[in-house]
């Protein structure tokens, strides 16, 4: 009898892959395209019959399954989906007016579908760790496949506003690496030419490209309390630089957390606080939703064209903007590391902490010395950004405001460079130096393993150090009594090099093949887009679809990283066990 129950159950399963294609081309056909009412209930037909036959598929093997409370933990996405959604039904028909309970059933069965979705998504990504797949070519695989599937549904006609011209296949292609890649640069007006459906979709794609399909799939298995495989820890751990399989757990689960986090908390304060558009699409909680997302994400799009310039005399929208990019942009290690960090570790109560720790046992918690490093740096540009804008634009674009005003504008603006992108002030009217001074920051960029990019904060504190090192003629470089890796020196160096060889070669295309630009604004839309940052002088909106290509390479290797893409190039041979004999030579 058991072997007939799983004949049944693998011929259920085999149907609910078919339906699955089903499914799909209904929800793309509703999401993308304006149907009739007679059309529409066809497809909520469609919708409601995949979506009972997964629910009958997931109490199937619920039923036959040997440990039930396993099956549970391992399926827990789906047991919860499918008891809402049965008592969902329940209820509208027992309580509930007919077509008002049929409308949440079906918008209910689409949840279902879309969570259904992403769960296959992140099996299939589990499936490709472990094939021993590189995971720098797992990662860069998932960010194409993620733009390419963007783009196409930003060319289906719903997507589009009211009265907007026709989507081009580069402007699909540009807007969706821009999202994917969280750089936040644009050759439409995302606010005026994309529905609340686009505008979803857009909001959809920078979540995505903010935690990586990678890091996302294992977080939904440690979610389901599913343990990972030997393969797929070790290519996340070589991904994600955790130092140990043990803390991968806690990691990824933490990156969830603090993700869902800090997005509610910044939309709910938003909406509660803030002057919202009442003619945005979707109302006041739409704008405070997607900009608390945006700017977590450091993907700086906003609905607005001018970006946050109309909110430029408001500082409670930009402190709350400003606060979720710091945070999003610090990196995920670093708050791991912060939220294990107990008050008592604190410098002035040491003495007594290592009389507690002593006489109880306890083990002493210090910060990782990449904590120390990453904080220290993003303290010193944020004064120090803040400094020499408010110093550069004092006379300038910043006399218009009281001085509190413009303060707050100066200490925005030295947030927002590093990767965030929205901008408060017009960038057409700062000086040549407020210029030059923002393209080093948009250089250095956010933290690693972050939603922002650029060089990261790490590696130009141990290239300081580096240098700290050379002119004490220290052979270690060390910094906070520590000392540092060799290896750790050599990439951070290498990143800073091919970060600087990336320009030369974005700009220099860019320059080749557009006319009627001037050098500064292409080397500034260079470093904006390879450094995920979203800030443009107008050479974005301006170049054609060559141009586009090149930027949209650019914010790709931008996004994933120079070292990243060169290991997936490239293959990585053996360690050299030898080395030749050593010769002086003249270097200055």
């Amino acid at each position: 009898m058991s072997g007939e129950y799983h004949v049944w159950i693998e011929r259920l399963s085999t149907a609910v892959r078919v339906s699955a294609v089903a499914a799909l081309v209904a929800l793309i056909a509703e999401f993308g395209f304006r149907l009739e009412d007679a059309w529409l209930e066809r497809v909520h037909w469609v919708e409601l019959g995949v979506t009972a036959l997964l629910a009958l598929a997931t109490i199937a093997r619920f039923a036959v399954a040997a440990d039930k409370r396993r099956h549970f933990a391992e399926h827990r996405v789906e047991c919860l989906l499918v008891t809402v959604f049965l008592g969902c039904v329940v209820a509208s028909s027992a309580f509930g007016e007919a077509g008002v309970g049929l409308r949440w059933v079906v918008i209910l069965a689409q949840v279902y579908l879309v969570f259904a979705a992403v769960l296959t998504l992140a099996r299939a990504n589990e499936a490709l760790l472990r094939q021993r797949v590189r995971p720098e070519l797992a990662l860069v695989g998932s960010f194409v496949l993620l733009i390419l599937v963007g783009a196409a549904l930003f060319m289906l006609p719903a997507v589009r506003a009211d009265g907007a011209r026709e989507w081009s296949w580069s402007d699909a292609l540009f807007t969706s690496t821009s999202a994917v890649c969280v750089t936040g640069l644009s050759v439409r007006d995302v606010a005026a030419d994309l529905s609340f459906r686009g505008q979803a979709l857009l909001l959809a794609l920078i979540q995505l490209g903010g935690l990586g399909l990678v890091g996302l799939a294992a977080a939904v298995s440690v979610f389901q309390r599913r343990s990972l495989r030997l393969e797929e820890a070790g290519a996340l751990q070589a991904l994600l630089g955790v130092e140990d399989l043990g803390s991968l757990r806690r990691f990824l689960q933490y990156m969830l957390a603090i993700t869902l986090a800090v997005e509610l908390v910044g939309a709910v304060l938003l909406w509660r606080g803030a002057a919202l558009p009442a003619d945005a699409p979707g109302g006041g909680w739409w704008w405070a939703c997607f900009h608390s997302v945006s700017a977590f994400c450091n993907a700086g799009f906003g609905l607005h064209a001018d970006s946050l310039v109309g909110r430029a005399g408001d500082p409670f929208v930009l402190g709350v903007l400003g606060a979720a990019i710091v945070i999003g942009g610090l990196g995920y290690p670093v708050w791991t590391d912060l939220l294990r960090y107990r008050v008592t570790s604190l410098a002035i109560l040491r003495r007594a902490r290592w009389h507690v720790a002593h006489r109880l046992g306890g083990e002493v918690t210090r910060l990782a010395l990449h904590t120390k490093l990453t904080l220290s740096t993003v303290g010193v540009l944020l004064v120090g950004g803040t400094l020499v804008f408010w110093l550069s634009e004092k006379n300038g674009v910043l006399g218009g405001f009281d001085p509190v005003l413009g303060w707050v504008n100066a200490a925005f603006q030295s947030v927002t460079l590093r990767t965030a992108g929205f901008n408060s002030i017009d960038l057409g009217l700062l000086a040549t130096p407020t210029l030059l001074f923002m393209m080093v920051w948009m250089a250095i960029g956010a933290s690693p393993l972050s939603t922002g990019g650029g060089i990261k904060t790490s590696a130009i504190a141990v290239v300081f150090h580096m240098l700290r090192a050379m002119l004490k003629n220290r052979e270690q470089v060390d910094a906070f009594g520590r000392s540092l890796p060799r290896g750790i020196v050599n990439a951070a160096v290498s990143v800073v090099a091919l970060y600087a060889a990336a320009v030369l070669v974005f700009a220099t295309a860019l320059m080749a093949t557009q006319s009627g630009v001037a050098f500064l604004d292409v080397l500034f839309e260079t470093i904006s887009a390879l450094s995920t940052v979203g800030l443009s002088r107008g050479v974005t909106a301006a170049v054609d679809d060559t141009g586009r290509v090149i930027l949209c390479a650019a914010m790709l290797v931008g996004r994933v990283g120079p070292i990243a893409l060169l290991w997936t190039l490239f293959s990585r041979g053996p360690s050299v066990r030898y080395e030749y004999p050593s010769e002086k030579m003249v270097v200055a």
